[in-house]
């Protein structure tokens, strides 16, 4: 089992730049349509012109497996030190791009709003996209990781495995009575996507097993033909069958990835595959600021189509976009993380535990553990 899949590594960077793509259509290609102009012709077959939006199964299927394979202490100490870790990954770089997005980019925004956005809770309370566009998805990523924490994490069902399996099928039945019912049910907790985390945690289980493995070709062959597929005309328009099919194919190419490493294979090894990767939360969140500042600046949103040919917007706007995601991983993501991490692992049930003075059993010295930091 490898300490590090370089393969997901290089995934996480190209579903980004998918996703970019994406709010490039949805954001500067409708302006072109009203102006009369042309797109670019990648965008313009089929459904291509929202494929980008399977960057987000393919996150949401690779946290569940990083989830899956983590390494984590259980009880009550365990779930703050899990939660702990997960909140200081993604919460600061989301709030300071949050407000970034709220003071310089958007235009429309409520304090409510704002406030439900930095607590993770915009979506589930009021149905609504949150301040920041993108923070949909990382309301979900919260709400996998507090469910993990309490069914698997606590330890509270025995072993990590029946954990997990529990987890899926509650989930799973969630879902089901949602799709089956004229109203959902249990609303934002039983919506498909989660399914896709789920997906991840049964490959981090199955991941070790050698039979499994051995078939990586055939999940990527069956990957790339289910994401094609998505793409034609033969699929319609039908959003339910367009995103069912992008968390098949998501599901069986991150499958694939892993299993080839396990199999002593690596795809998207090089350098540049590797910084995406590492930057690929940091450019998830900083393109939407990119493009809401330019929406800010009417003389550059109405003669968008005048001033850049689509198709050279298109790359402009990727190239700038990860260029800005790789400075602002490197220049504050990886510090403000750090600290963060440090601030809230301080308060650990178990460093608070072991910095506090024992008593040995009967008239013994008393000893002080030194609290060694968690990994």
């Amino acid at each position: 089992m490898p300490k590090v899949f370089l393969s997901i590594q290089g995934l996480r960077g190209i579903a980004a730049l998918l996703v970019v793509v994406h709010h490039y259509y949805a954001t500067y290609g409708s302006i072109h349509k009203l102006a009369g102009g042309d797109l670019p012709w990648l965008l313009s077959y089929g459904n291509l012109a929202v494929f980008g939006a399977v960057g987000v199964p393919i996150f949401f299927v690779i946290s569940g497996l990083v989830i899956g394979l983590q390494r984590f202490e259980t009880g009550a100490a365990g779930i703050y030190d899990f939660m702990a870790k997960r909140l200081a990954r993604i919460a600061p770089l989301y709030w300071v791009m949050t407000l970034a997005y709220v003071c310089w980019a958007s235009q429309l925004w409520t304090w409510p709003q704002l406030g439900r956005s930095l607590l993770f809770v915009e979506r589930p309370v009021t149905g609504e996209l949150p301040a920041l566009g993108v923070g949909w998805t990382l309301e979900y990523e919260m709400f996998f990781y507090m469910a993990f924490a309490v069914a698997v994490v606590s330890g509270i069902v025995g072993t990590r495995a029946r954990g997990a399996a529990i987890l899926i099928s509650v989930f799973a039945l969630m879902v089901y009575v949602n799709l089956s019912t004229d109203a959902a049910v249990f609303g934002f907790s039983g919506a498909p996507v989660i399914l896709e985390f789920c997906g991840g945690l049964i490959i981090a289980s199955t991941i070790q097993n050698r039979a499994v493995t051995r078939l990586w070709l055939p999940y990527l062959v069956v990957a790339l033909a289910i994401l094609f597929l998505s793409t034609t005309a033969f699929v319609g328009e039908s959003r339910n069958v367009i995103f069912s099919m992008w968390g098949a194919g998501a599901f069986c190419l991150v499958f694939g990835l892993a299993a080839v490493e396990v199999e002593g294979r690596v795809f998207m090894r090089g350098r540049a595959f590797q910084m995406l990767g590492t930057a690929s939360y940091a450019i998830y969140l900083v393109h939407l600021v990119l493009q809401g500042s330019l929406l800010k600046w009417p003389i550059w949103y109405w003669r968008w189509d005048e001033i850049i040919e689509p198709h050279l917007g298109l790359v402009l706007m990727v190239s700038f976009a990860a260029s800005c995601g790789l400075v602002v991983h490197y220049g504050f993501e990886v510090w403000a993380n750090a600290w963060f991490r440090r601030w809230l692992l301080q308060w650990s049930p178990t460093r608070l535990q072991l910095s506090h003075p024992q008593i040995a059993d009967g008239d013994g010295p008393r000893i002080r553990a030194v609290a060694q930091e968690p990994s």
